[in-house]
């Protein structure tokens, strides 16, 4: 009985530490806004397999301000969601990779 008296000491002192910190009264603080974001569908010329998906894939995902990038082997495509500032680093870094990225066909 000891060990759940000291654990509920614990968890109240916590409780109140945690108001104490942000205060009960206090109105919470808005979430910082979305940056912007577009949609850009780029054509890629050159992937023949799962792998080329998968480069490409994780090439565009590392650029700074992309948000997701899906690719299609069959449709030799990849959708880029992004800050728009970003799109021209995402171009190339798919070029880098070898391939070469053209107008998608719609």
């Amino acid at each position: 009985m000891r060990g759940v008296a000291n654990c509920l000491i614990v968890s109240v002192l916590t409780l109140s530490s945690a108001f104490a910190v942000t205060g009960c009264g206090d109105p919470p603080t808005p979430m910082a806004q979305a940056a912007q974001t577009d949609t850009v569908v780029l054509g890629v010329k050159g992937m023949h397999c799962d792998g080329c998906v998968n480069a490409v894939t994780t090439k565009v995902s590392k650029v700074e301000g992309v948000q997701s990038c899906e690719v299609s082997l069959e449709e030799e495509t990849a959708t880029i969601v992004a800050d728009p500032a970003a799109f021209a680093d995402a171009r190339a870094a798919i070029e880098k990779l070898g391939y070469e990225v053209v107008p998608a066909v719609e």
